[in-house]
């Protein structure tokens, strides 16, 4: 009635984080370099996913941090 079990195919190895990052494109590699320096400044992740398109954003949003500018109203300023 319930014979023997056929074997379940071994799901493939999940690839390790330096074949991540070869497997994204150059503009993945801005965009993710982007988001982790905005996310470092304190940004929280739904103003990273608005900034991050920018070009030259991280720079403009630590000269904002830097001067004292606090996260909320650099954010405004950016955007």
């Amino acid at each position: 009635m319930f014979g023997p079990r056929s074997a379940k195919p071994n799901p493939e190895p999940e690839p390790e984080p330096d074949e991540l990052t070869q497997q994204l494109s150059a503009m993945e590699r801005v965009a993710a370099h982007r988001a982790l320096g905005l996310l470092e400044m304190g940004f929280t992740l739904q103003q990273v996913l608005v900034l991050v398109a920018k070009p030259d954003i991280v720079h403009q949003a630590k000269d904002l941090i830097d001067a004292g500018c606090p996260v909320e109203i650099a954010f405004d300023i950016l955007t």
